[in-house]
């Protein structure tokens, strides 16, 4: 069903529960990560360097340094953004509701 034809409840309630979604995936990987590297000691086998260092381990302290900078630093203003725009597009609803009741608020 496309989504222009839901109501704008519908709609709204799902752009909310993806939202949430996106940020509980977010930060359980980074939870994961997290616990994953300071359990296996990753820092202190990076810091090694030279060609013993898998590149498995590599890649899951490159997905931790990216996942981490964007649950830090991006996370909350995305957060604030999205936030906005829900409370936009609620004004944007009752506004289009009173006008069709006949009062315009």
């Amino acid at each position: 069903m496309p989504e222009s034809s839901l109501p704008a409840g519908s709609r709204l309630r799902r752009k909310i529960t993806l939202y949430a979604f996106e940020i509980v995936v977010l930060l359980i990987l980074h939870a994961f990560l997290l616990h994953y590297m300071h359990d296996n000691n990753i820092a202190s086998t990076m810091f090694a360097g030279g060609g013993q260092v898998p590149w498995s381990t590599r890649g899951l302290a490159i997905l931790f340094i990216t996942v981490r900078l964007l649950t830090v630093l991006a996370l909350p203003g995305i957060v604030l953004i999205r936030l906005g725009l829900i409370f936009l597009e609620i004004h944007n609803v009752r506004i289009v509701e009173s006008s069709k009741e006949g009062t315009h608020a």
